[in-house]
């Protein structure tokens, strides 16, 4: 059985582009966020090399990902911690889930790379 907890957006640039990195070759791309989801396209291959990978997130991406899922498995923590707190109301147990927790800097992809084209 399969369960989810969210859903992680990766960000675009300003004209809806996603930055990729080609594992094989390491040449950066830029591929349209739509046609990414789309159903008619069957398989993404790098422009450069012209290969087929299973996967051209940047290590950006992944990282931005990662802080995502943590912000998020935080929060979730803090809010059933905070619900604990609430159903702990006794003389001699007290409970206090604290201050709500930092969140990780989620980043930006676009930053430092330029495409040239």
């Amino acid at each position: 059985m399969s369960s989810s907890i969210g859903k992680i957006t990766i960000p675009t640039d300003d004209e809806g582009f996603v930055l990729l990195q080609c594992p094989l070759c390491g040449v950066y791309f830029k591929l349209n966020s739509e046609d990414m989801i789309a159903d008619d396209v069957i398989e993404v291959t790098c422009p450069s090399c012209g290969l087929k990978s299973d996967n051209y997130l940047t290590s950006d991406v992944i990282e931005i990902a990662k802080a995502k899922t943590m912000n998020y498995a935080l929060d979730m923590f803090h809010d059933e911690f905070k619900k604990l707190e609430r159903s702990i109301k006794s003389s001699f147990v007290s409970f206090s889930a604290g201050p709500k927790p930092k969140h990780e800097v989620e980043g930006k992809m676009y930053d430092n790379v330029h495409i040239m084209v």
